[in-house]
Formats: structure tokens, C-alpha cells, sequence
């Protein structure tokens, strides 16, 4: 399997934008869109998440659909994160969710943009996610976010795909 991968981490004054590239074989935009437009499908690319909960959990989001999504150690350690869908266009290859209340004491106006093009016989696809930090941890966090991003778009995100079956055989 080859990877595209880009990583940068852009601290601003106000806020942390980390930028992930990956490039996904044997999957077209739409599929791949719609992969990453389903939350319930989150915790299976994403080390951090440890579930979804929401009446939009289960299918690919429309826009103003909302869901929570569940990190730490629940239920020793619950910490949620209620996403909103911005926009979202699978022609296009744009996925845009946020939080605007983010992760209560950590961080706000979290962000999650995901941009799906087409590449031969595979799908690129490019997040960057930002966010507001509101506690030094935030800050610290980010090395662990890259990596975090980089697992989930390279590894854990073409392994999800193959057993989902969305990719064209």
C-alpha cells in the first residue's frame, strides 16, 4: 500500500490547525465521502474516539445533523464532543463538521474538514482539523492528534474500508 501523507502543525495566536494527507486505494470519492460522512464508523479509524451516539449516527451526515462523539475512558473518563455537519457535498468531496463548544475546559470551536478528490484507481483525502485551545492541554495534545490522524487516514481508515466492502472490487 502506498501513503501520501502531509503533516503540519500551524499553532496560531488563536488557535491549532493539523493538517493530515492520505491516499486511499481501491476507493472511489463518493464511497470514501460517504464512509467518512458516518459517524458510527469513526470509532473504527480513530484511536481517540470511543463511540457515537445520536440519532444521526448511523447513516452518512446531511447538513445540520448532529451527533456526539464519546473519548477518554468512558464511563470512568467520559469526555463527548457534539458535532454539527456545516456542509457536506459527496460530488464535491467536502465534509465540514465542528463543535462550536468543543471539549468542555480543553478546547472550542473545534473543526474537522475533509476534502476527498479522485487519484487514478484510489481517493485522496485531506483533513484538517482545528481548534481553540482553552487549557495548556490542548496544546500539548497536538503531537498526539497528529499521530492520532496519521493512524486513522493511513492504517486504521483503508483497513476499515476493505472490510466495510466500499471498495469496488
Amino acid at each position: 500500500m502506498r501513503a501520501v501523507v502531509a503533516l503540519s502543525l500551524v499553532a496560531a495566536a488563536r488557535g491549532v490547525a493539523l493538517r493530515t494527507r492520505a491516499r486511499v486505494p481501491n476507493c472511489t470519492p463518493n464511497n470514501l465521502h460517504a464512509f467518512l460522512a458516518t459517524p458510527r464508523n469513526w470509532p473504527d479509524i480513530v484511536l481517540s474516539s470511543a463511540g457515537v451516539e445520536g440519532a444521526a449516527a448511523d447513516a452518512p451526515l446531511e447538513r445540520d445533523g448532529v451527533v456526539d462523539e464519546l473519548f477518554g475512558l468512558p464511563p470512568v473518563l467520559p469526555l463527548r464532543v457534539a458535532w454539527r455537519c456545516e456542509a457536506t457535498d459527496p460530488n464535491e468531496g467536502l465534509l465540514d463538521v465542528r463543535s462550536a463548544d468543543g471539549l468542555a475546559g480543553v478546547a472550542k470551536d473545534c473543526r474537522m474538514l475533509f476534502d476527498v478528490s479522485a487519484d487514478g484507481d484510489a481517493s485522496v483525502v485531506e483533513l484538517e482539523m482545528s481548534y481553540e485551545p482553552i487549557s495548556p492541554i490542548a496544546v500539548l495534545a497536538a503531537p498526539v492528534l497528529i499521530a492520532d490522524n496519521f493512524l486513522a487516514l493511513n492504517i486504521l481508515l483503508p483497513r476499515a474500508i476493505a472490510r466495510a466492502g466500499e471498495a469496488p472490487t
